[in-house]
This record gives structure tokens, sequence and C-alpha cells, in this order.
């Protein structure tokens, strides 16, 4: 019989326990933790622990404590590393859902989950439902099937409203709530969006405060004009995509007596107008950075300044900081000036047009801005050979485009590349960010870099294992693994396999970060690296501007000097680590709006055939990417052939001898857009011609042998795991 829980758990506690990802922790740390109450906490808890002998407690081998995962037929409780995660049936959650932590009694056949210690599920989006007897129904994806029970129901809710509630509760069958606020209508355009920006509980609009704030924004022009450098005169121009409005970088090039090239570097000046205090700055802190979805920008900043106070418009006077680079013939930084400037951007060019007198030779319809362009190239080219020599890697990137229209529907949806113009803002952001950066470092002030490890050389095996089976090879004359990399991103450019094999480099790369230790950016081969360019999409530049502004531009004495360096040194840590966190947290949210406008284009094809690339592989299936940039599965359960999974060639293949190779060109139909799942899924066209799988010996595949029929519904080769269907009587075996 099982027995009930405890009314004497500490959940904070056990989640505390679980929080030191040890299975052992030490009584000293729990003492210096929960001081007095130590003794009393453990004995009350002496049902789940172990305290030996005063040293150290750990969790009683009759429970387990982890992270639960839901799949469709099965969950399990992901234990920590070096231990086997433990199969628990979908009856014995006992109310837990995706991502809970929980305790697990694990004694005996049948693992049950005793007790959710920490609930993942704090919130819902729900959709409000009036039935026929005016009964009121909440609906949402993640209740997966229990009943929504709503405290505090607002009498003015009407069928269709969509609605945010704060989760109190979870049992086995449902989720108690409080209303919070109704988000809008299942009728109002892009609600879907919407949905997904309050998922991430992020702001969508700013406090009256803060709107009120910078409607009284007073700008001294005669105090600025005396401090700042006029340099209105010189060329100065923008380059950004046709729709941005948010400009924040201008760039200028000038030719000096002595050979030499003046580079100039000019970024609006937005610390000028978000100060330390306001709640403009507060604003902007809470976010750390605009997130761009499909159509829309979420500021980081009003759109008063964004698009208006701070956006270098073409032919207006614009506050700014300059990084002006004085550059030999070898393309080197021989010195540098970092000043308060005023500009005035000339011309307001686009990615299209400098791109078109790039490969066209179509002018802008400025002889002088053409011939700066062209020489702004030749510069740029020349950066980018010295960033290759010195390590960095060039990973080509994409991204999908979607075509809306006035009510968020997709259009069309297009793969766009970056090109020489895109490469050239890139190659001069780099420059002043380092040299910006080199600058904090060698004055000893306190920075905020933008740092990217060194990946493990685990993952990097892995990546070049995979790599290899396409047939690229590391080049082992190489004398560091960045050397490898750029050899092999070298060796697939043009290549079918480019796409991938920058996928499977990317992956076994460290996310870049923030910091206040400049470590250096492994992915750009430079020792200090800090960004300094985006100060209206980006916190971190915003604070280094101030910094600039208040460590070096206003010349602070001595003592002065000493107690800003402090303030900032303090602020560091903790500041880098909330913007390195918003900064996953826009970008997951960016992916999850793409993956649902991807789903919203795709439903209008279902039953449709398309030409496409196998991606990745997976033992379950593999995923195809589109002539347009969206992918989609290939799950094995939705295929009408047995398949067999060989992991060492990468590649599925069948009882008649076909095969589906990674990097195989391939034609699925599409045959399900599951807005549950999150999927796009297709099938293998008949008409597909796949190539024979020939048995061979290579060195990183063993020989292979055409299945026998007999054999199926056996144990398959040692390194198949695949699910297999399309035979009567075969379906998925329940597999991890």
């Amino acid at each position: 019989m099982r027995k009930e829980v405890s009314d004497t758990m500490n959940k904070k506690f056990i989640k505390w326990f679980y929080d030191q990802k040890n299975i052992q922790v030490s009584y000293e740390l729990v003492k210096e933790v929960y001081k007095e109450k130590t003794d009393e906490l453990l004995e009350s808890h002496k049902e789940y622990f172990d305290i030996i002998d005063k040293v150290y407690i750990q969790l009683k081998k009759r429970y387990a404590l982890g992270k639960i995962t839901i799949k469709r037929t099965i969950a399990f409780l992901m234990m920590p590393e070096g231990l086997k995660d433990i199969a628990i049936d979908l009856f014995d959650l006992n109310g837990a859902m995706e991502s809970d932590i929980v305790l697990a009694d694990i004694v005996g056949y049948n693992p049950y989950i005793k007790e959710i210690i920490h609930s993942n599920l704090t919130k819902l989006i729900a959709d409000v439902k009036i039935r026929s007897d005016k009964k009121m129904r909440f609906d949402a994806n993640e209740a997966q099937n229990k009943l929504i029970i709503v405290k505090d129901v607002p009498d003015y809710l009407v069928d269709g409203h969509v609605v945010l509630l704060d989760v109190t509760e979870v049992t086995r069958t449902q989720i108690f709530t409080k209303f919070r606020e109704v988000i809008g209508h299942k009728n109002d355009p892009d609600m879907e969006i919407v949905k997904i920006v309050y998922e991430y509980e992020w702001p969508l609009k700013f406090s009256k405060e803060v709107l009120n704030e910078l409607h009284h924004i007073q700008i001294d022009h005669d105090y600025e004009r005396k401090t700042r450098r006029d340099i209105t005169d010189k060329l100065v121009v923008t380059i950004d995509g046709a729709d941005a409005k948010d400009l924040d970088d201008a760039i200028s090039l000038e030719y000096l007596e002595n050979g030499n090239f003046k580079l100039g570097v000019h970024i609006a000046d937005v610390s000028y107008f978000v100060r330390e205090g306001s709640y403009l700055n507060e604003a902007a802190y809470n976010r750390a950075t605009s997130v761009y979805l499909a159509d829309r920008v979420i500021p980081m900043i009003p759109h008063g300044l964004s698009n208006d106070l701070c956006s270098l418009n073409p032919n207006e006077n614009k506050y700014t900081i300059t990084c002006e680079m004085e550059l030999n013939p070898e393309i080197e930084v021989v010195s540098y000036d970092i000043y308060a400037s005023i500009i005035q951007s000339k011309h307001r060019l686009t990615y299209h047009d400098v791109n078109q007198l790039f490969k066209e030779d179509q002018s802008t319809g400025f002889k002088e801005v053409d011939k700066m362009l062209i020489t702004m190239n030749e510069i740029a080219q020349k950066l980018k050979q010295i960033r290759q020599e010195r390590g960095a890697i060039d990973f080509n990137s994409t991204e999908l485009k979607f075509v809306l229209d006035v009510n968020g529907d997709v259009l069309g949806v297009e793969e766009r590349t970056t090109d020489e113009a895109e490469a050239l803002i890139e190659s001069f952001m780099i420059l002043a960010n380092e040299t910006v950066s080199r600058h904090f470092f060698f004055n000893d002030l306190p920075g905020i870099y933008r740092i990217h490890e060194k990946p493990t050389s685990e993952k990097l095996d892995i990546a070049f294992e995979s790599s290899a089976k396409l047939g690229f090879r590391v080049d082992q004359s190489a004398k560091s693994s960045a050397q490898k990399l750029q050899r092999l991103t070298k060796k697939v450019v043009d290549t079918p396999y480019e796409y991938i094999i920058n996928m499977i480099l990317l992956r076994s790369m460290q996310k870049a970060i923030y910091s206040e230790k400049p470590i250096g950016h492994f992915g750009l081969g430079s020792a200090y690296y800090s960004h300094f360019t985006s100060p209206i999409r980006r916190y971190p530049d915003l604070l280094l501007h101030r910094m600039i502004r208040d460590l070096i531009l206003n010349n602070p004495d001595a003592e002065t000097l000493k107690k800003l360096k402090k303030h900032y040194r303090d602020l560091m840590p903790s500041y880098s680590e909330h913007t390195s966190n918003q900064e996953r947290q826009a970008v997951n949210m960016e992916r999850e709006v793409n993956k649902l406008k991807s789903r919203q284009y795709m439903t209008q094809f279902i039953n449709q055939s398309f030409d496409g690339q196998i991606v990745s592989m997976m033992p379950s299936g593999f995923f195809v990417k589109l002539e347009n940039g969206i992918e989609g599965l290939v799950n094995v359960r939705n295929v009408n052939q047995y398949l067999i999974y060989d992991d060492e060639a990468l590649l599925f293949y069948t009882e008649r001898g076909k095969r589906y190779r990674l990097g195989d060109k391939i034609r699925v139909k599409l045959i399900k857009v599951d807005e549950v799942e999150n999927n796009i899924d297709f099938t293998i066209d008949p008409q597909n011609k796949a190539e024979d799988y020939k048995t061979h010996k290579t060195s990183t595949s063993k020989v292979k042998r055409k299945p026998n029929p007999a054999d199926m519904g056996k144990s398959r080769t040692a390194k198949s795991k695949a699910p297999i269907r399309g035979k009567k009587g075969f379906g998925p075996k329940k597999k991890r």
C-alpha cells in the first residue's frame, strides 16, 4: 500500500537538495544554509534522507529525485550523470507534468511519483469556451487533458477570449488557477504570436512611467554642440535591411595623406537618453534585448527612442559615440580614438543596394558613395582574412523570412543568406567591438565582455566523426581545434553538405555569453571582445556606452574614477548573467515563432509533395529541409517501409536494399501539421528514387548485409535502435 506524503515535508528544502546536483550533500553545507534550523529540519525528513554521522546526507535508496520528461507512451525520471534514468508508467505520474521536479518511490517493479517537489507549470494561456448551457470552460494545450479550475473569474469574459492564468496547484486530474488578465481574443490578428510572448512572460508594453519619462526627455543641444565633436560634414552612411527602422550603426571612410585609412564606426548614443536610475533604464535592463518575431519587433526601448531620437535616420543630426580607427595598408589598427560625436547620415543604404553594386556593378546613384563602398569592401575582405589567419571560424548562416498579410497570415517564405554587404558591416562592427574591448582591458577598466569558450574535445570528436562519415575528414596536420574547424568549413563551401556540416559543427560549440571576465571569443579568434555597436537593441552595448561616458569621456578625477570602477565591477557579474539569460529567452522565442509560422504556412499543402534534403538523423526518423528552408520530420512510424537505422553510416535502409542517407536529396509528402506536438510530419513520397544500399567496408562502417525478411520483428543490428513500421502487426517499440 502506498504511503501518504508526510505533512512535515519541506519541498523548498528538497528542491534545494536537488539543486546541489550531488548524490550526497555535506552536513556542514546544510548547516551553513539553514543554520539553527538544521537539526530540526533533518529530523523531520528522516523518512526521505539518511544522515550519515552528521558528515553528509543522502536520499534513502527507496527514493529518487529528478526531473520528469514525458513521451507518448511512457515517462522517464531524468537522473544525474552516471545514473540510469528510471522509466515510469504514465498512470503512475500522480499529476506530474513535463519538466516537474519530483520525488519518486522506486521500490518494486512499478516506480511511481510520490510527490511533485517543484512544478514547472506556473501559468497557463487558456482559451475561453462558453458552452450551450452558458457554463464556461478553459482549454489549454499545456493542461494535458486535466480540468482547469479558475478562481476569481470575471463576469465580462466572452467566448473566444484568451486569458492568462496563474497556476496554484496541480493534481492528477485538475489544475487549479487564479485569473490574471485577458490577453485578447482568438480572432485578433496573430493571436498565436501573442500567446508565445506571454508564455515567455516577455513584456509587450511599456509602463506609463516609462512613456511619461520619454515624453519629458530634455536635450541641451547647446551644451552637446560644445562638448561633442561635430563631424556632420563627413560622408557617413548606414547599411541595413530594407525594413529596418532602428538604425544604430553608421560608417565612414577617409583616405589619409600617409597612405592609411580612417575608418569611422558611429553608434547611436542611447546612453545619453537612457540614464542610470531612470524608468527607461529599468525597462531596458529587464528586457535586455529587442526581440524580432516574423513581421514585428518587440523593442528593448520605446519606439520614440529606437525608431526616432536614437535611430540614425538620413539627413538628421544625431548624437553618437564614435570609434575612429586608423588602418595602415595591411589593415592593421595603428591608432584609434573614442569620442562623443554629432553625425548626419547622408544616405540610408540597404543590403540589397550595396550587394547590387558589388555583384552587378549597379551604382547606388552616387559616384562618391560607390567609390567609398568598393574600398570598404576591399578592407572588409582583408579584415575577414586576418580573422581567419588568427583562428576565426566562418559558419555560413541562413534565416527564414516570412511574408505576412495584415492579419499575420503567411503569404510566402524564403531562406535568406548573408552576402558581401552584410559581411562588410559585420567586419567593421567586429573591429570596433574589439578596439573598444581592448581599450577597456588595457586601461584596467571594468567591462562587460562577449565571451565564447573553446568547445570540449569530446564534442568536437563527435562532430568530426560525423563529418568523416559524410566524406569530410579533418585535416590532422592542423595544429589547433580552430584550424581543424576552419579547414573543414572551407572544404564544404558550395557542396550539398555545407548546411549539414555547419549544423553539426555548430552543435559542438559552446554558447556565447556575457561575462565580466575577458576570456576571449573562440569563434572570432579574438582575445578581447565586447558588444559596443547595437545599444538600441542590446543592453550590454548600452551599458558599455554608459561606462565609456562615465569612465573615459567625462575624464573623472582619481577618487571619482576609483568609486566608479568599484560601482561597475560590483554590477558586472549579475548584469552579465541576466543579459545572457534574456538573450537565450529571446532566441528561443524567435525560434518558437518561426516554427509557428512554418506550420501555419505548410497547412495549405497537406498531401502535396516537395523536394528536400535529409539534414539530420536519429533512430526514430530523419529531418528534411525543403527548398524554402522549412524543416519537417519523417518519422519511421509514418513510412510504409521496413526501415533499419545504421548509426555508423548515418542512414536508414530497407529490406529491399534502398537507402536514405544524411545529405541525400529526397522527395517527401506532407501528411500532417501537428499544432499540439509542434511538428511538421512528412512521409517518403512513393515516387522518390532512393539509391541502392551497397554493402562495403569503410573505416567508419562495418560490413552490412541486407536484412532477411524472415528476421523482421526480431532484434536488428546492435547499432540499430529505430522503431519500425510498415508491415501489419509491427508497431513502434517502447524505446526511450
